[in-house]
Order: structure tokens, then C-alpha cells, then sequence
């Protein structure tokens, strides 16, 4: 195996028609869990009201805005990583094979990853680097939880050799295949000693933006709102992940009807971005002067 042939992440990771096809869907019409509705200032007299977000993973309108955020939080904290000067590394794990139930696997996981991410952290603490990580959880075919984890811990032994890849025509017959990969006996014996599956893939990041991208897509695919155990995490941050200058607003809740006269004071004209906003407002604003309008949806 030559250098440049050396499992890494690169643009190739993620297509812009695969991108496309995630981000490109306008979002359900009301939130389940009943967000309120806020108003905000969209210039002069002229305002704007939308739905609040639950942050529910499992509302279908919300749902989509958390991973969104969870996404452009996992991108920029790559690129802010790497401009500190860490290098980033690519893990996925995965839980044991035969014998291990969907139900167990879910009721210990959080176990097995804490006692992973334990040991890769006191490693790193040992050899002087930084640490840091992010760990996007899904699910398998077979229902298992795996987790697909970027991070500043380098084991320091990875070495180019092969790993064993099965595969599954339709007529039922498996294949066994070797592919390329960096093996690192530190992690293996982690993986297992953790209470994890013995397999487990090891890449080396070599555009940061795009293995968050390749990361990021798994809170758009049909996983989304997938049901996961009570105080599940889809998605696990260190504390020094970088967080992101928090945006600042001039919108305001729209909760009593003291709310609803205070927008009705401040605006000649609200712009609702869907039908059932445009029937509510239409409705508390009946007796103001206000033009209640609808605008096309933003999609996101």
C-alpha cells in the first residue's frame, strides 16, 4: 500500500448531489409539541412570524432545524479545530455481533462508549495532545446502535494492513473481502475492552469540512426519527468542542394576547411562512389594522 493510497476522508466523501438530496426539503407544517409562535423584524414596519422549535428529535418539523444545527456545529468545529492545529481522526464503532439483543445493546451502550471515550481521552492525556470529539450514533440494518466519532485522539501505532469485509448477495450467499484500512492495536483492545464490537474502522482526516459533511448526513437520512430509549444521545460533543458565536435577535414569543397587541403596535404588515401561521395570526389580529400576508416557505 503506497502513502497515497492510505485510508483518509476526503471531498470524495460526500457528493453534491447526495447533499442536495438531504438538505434541499422544505420542513412539516406545526411542530407536535406545540412550539410557540415568534415575531420578529424583517425591516421598518414590516414583520415576520414563524413557529418556534421543540428541539425534539422526534418532531417532524423540529427534528430537521435540531440536526441542522447539530450539523453547521460539527462543520465549523472541524475547521475551527484544525485551524488551532490539531489533526482530526475518523472512528466508527460498532457493538458486538451473535448473541447480543437490540434491547441490550441499547440499555448498555451509553456504558461502552463512556468507557471508550474514557480511554482514548486518558491516552491522549498521556501523550500531551489535545482531546476532543464528536460522536454521531445510528443505527445498523440490524437495529444496533454504531457510532461514527471525529476526533483529535491519534493512537500513535496505526499501521496500513487489512480488514475483513463480508458481504450479502440477494440470493443469501456471504463473501468475504479484504480491504485496505490502518489497523492501531490500541484501539482494538480499547473497542473490546469497552464491551464493544472487535470491529471498527480507523481513518485519517484529510479535509475537515468534508468528513463533517460525511458525519453530519446521518441526521438527515431515515434515522432521523428513528425511536431511540428515553435521554438517548444522537449526537455527544466534549466540553471543549467548539460551540459557535451565538446569534443575536430582536424576536420576541407570541404566548397572551398582551404579546399580539404589542405586534400589532409594531407593524404595518406580518408575512407568515405557512398556512396554518397565516389562519392564527389572521385570527389574533382580526381586530388590528395589521395586514396579515403568507410568503413562500423557506426551504431548508
Amino acid at each position: 500500500m503506497t502513502l497515497s493510497s492510505r485510508p483518509h476522508l476526503d471531498l470524495r466523501s460526500t457528493s453534491q448531489t447526495k447533499r442536495t438530496r438531504d438538505f434541499d426539503f422544505a420542513p412539516p407544517v406545526r411542530c407536535i409539541y406545540n412550539s410557540p409562535y415568534l415575531a420578529y423584524c424583517r425591516e421598518g414596519k414590516d414583520y415576520a412570524i414563524t413557529q418556534g422549535n421543540c428541539h425534539h428529535w422526534d418532531c417532524p418539523r423540529c427534528g430537521i432545524g435540531r440536526a441542522k444545527t447539530e450539523y453547521w456545529r460539527i462543520v465549523n468545529g472541524c475547521s475551527e479545530i484544525v485551524q488551532q492545529g490539531h489533526a482530526l481522526n475518523f472512528i466508527t464503532i460498532t457493538t458486538r455481533g451473535a448473541g447480543l439483543s437490540v434491547a441490550e445493546a441499547e440499555q448498555n451502550y451509553l456504558l461502552w462508549t463512556n468507557r471508550l471515550l474514557t480511554n482514548l481521552r486518558v491516552q491522549t492525556a498521556r501523550n500531551g495532545g489535545c482531546w476532543c470529539y464528536v460522536q454521531v450514533t445510528e443505527r445498523q440494518k440490524r437495529k444496533h446502535p454504531h457510532s461514527h466519532i471525529l476526533t483529535t485522539y491519534d493512537p500513535h501505532d496505526a499501521v496500513e494492513g487489512v480488514k475483513e469485509n463480508w458481504t450479502t448477495d440477494r440470493a443469501g450467499h456471504r463473501t468475504l473481502e479484504y480491504q485496505d484500512a490502518l489497523r492501531s492495536e490500541r484501539i482494538q483492545i480499547a473497542v473490546c475492552s469497552a464491551g464493544l464490537g472487535e470491529q471498527y474502522d480507523y481513518s485519517v482526516v484529510r479535509s475537515e469540512k468534508a468528513v463533517a459533511r460525511y458525519v453530519g448526513k446521518y441526521l438527515f437520512k431515515s434515522s432521523l426519527l428513528t425511536v431511540w430509549p428515553k435521554g438517548w444521545k444522537r449526537v455527544r460533543y466534549s466540553q471543549n468542542w467548539p460551540k459557535g458565536a451565538l446569534e443575536t435577535t430582536d424576536g420576541f414569543v407570541l404566548l397572551s394576547w398582551r404579546d399580539w397587541e404589542n405586534l400589532a403596535r409594531k407593524a404595518v404588515r406580518v408575512s407568515c411562512d405557512t398556512d396554518d401561521t397565516f389562519d392564527y395570526a389572521s385570527w389574533k389580529l382580526r381586530e388590528s389594522d395589521t395586514i396579515v400576508t403568507k410568503r413562500k416557505a423557506v426551504r431548508l
